[in-house]
């Protein structure tokens, strides 16, 4: 006897454009229903099975894996809870909009102060990097300096010895 399916989640039909990434590829997509489990998508290169991809609309980011995927339509299921009525409210709005309901916001500045200690650790490495290069400029030139001075200065004594013995 067959296992009955398990009832799924109620789907919303949209129409709402948004930006799909899949590896380092932006992209255009177009969401056409949806869960807060999962997504039905739209997209000229329907990204392949298994693969993880973000989408993103307004304030809203939404990370998940393509559980099926047919030429030019795809469906994910999403990591986290995705707000539907939110997302559909707030389509059209700028992301600075709703971004404290999201935690946009703290994201933002956390990968700011990210990017700005980033950015001092590169500036001290390449200070540290220029140091060390004069370092090792400076003892090359005082190792090149004294064989210099043997090599010149040695036949210049045998020769001023020979001389001065004359």
């Amino acid at each position: 006897m067959a296992k009955p399916m398990k009832p799924r989640e109620p789907r919303r039909n949209v129409m709402i454009a948004a930006r799909m990434r899949t590896g380092a590829d932006w992209s255009d997509a177009c969401i056409l229903n949806m869960s807060s489990k999962g997504m039905l998508l739209h997209s000229e290169d329907a990204p392949v099975r298994g693969s993880y991809l973000e989408i993103r609309r307004g304030a809203h980011i939404i990370i998940g894996r393509v559980v099926w995927s047919k030429p030019n339509r795809f469906g994910i299921q999403a990591q986290d809870h995705i707000p539907v009525d939110g997302l559909v409210q707030n389509s059209d709005r700028s992301p600075t909009t709703d971004a404290t309901a999201t935690g946009i916001v703290e994201r933002r500045a956390y990968s700011r102060s990210v990017q700005l200690a980033h950015e001092k650790s590169r500036t001290i490495g390449r200070l540290i990097e220029f140091g060390t290069f004069l370092m090792v400029a400076a003892l090359a030139t005082v190792l090149v300096g004294g064989v210099a001075v043997e090599i010149i200065f040695e036949p210049m004594a045998k020769a001023e010895g020979a001389l001065a013995a004359r």
